[in-house]
């Protein structure tokens, strides 16, 4: 019998292409300023460490971000039209982050988020 591939998600992100593909890409976070011609479609699914506040403000222009809390404990800050909003995320908890709205994390207790984003034309900002 063959073995099947296996992948450490936390140390690659993972495309999900509109046609059904799925193809791992070997980056971390820096992924966002050279953005592969892959990402023009589909998701990109990321699984995130954070023992620390984020350091920038980012925004998805193309479409909405979910982020499923799996460990540890955040408070996710946006910045609606009508004033600033927070999701406090606990494990099991989860958040989909409107397209185009901008937002950062403070971290609570250490923790680790699934994010399943439409990362073309992602934004960042200093805090």
């Amino acid at each position: 019998m063959a073995d099947v591939e296996t992948f450490e998600l936390s140390s690659n992100f993972l495309h999900l292409a509109t046609s059904g593909a799925a193809t791992p890409l070997g980056a971390g976070p820096a992924i966002f300023a050279n953005i592969p011609p892959i990402l023009a479609t589909g998701r990109l699914v990321s699984l995130l460490q954070h023992d620390a506040d984020w350091e920038g403000w980012e925004r998805h222009p193309a479409g909405d971000e979910v982020i499923v809390q799996l460990s540890g404990r955040m408070r996710l800050r946006l910045e609606l039209p009508e004033g600033e909003a927070v999701a406090e995320l606990s494990p099991g908890r989860c958040v989909i982050v409107p397209k185009g709205v901008w937002h950062t994390a403070d971290v609570l207790e250490p923790a680790s988020a699934l994010y399943i984003t439409e990362g073309y034309g992602t934004q960042n900002r200093a805090r």
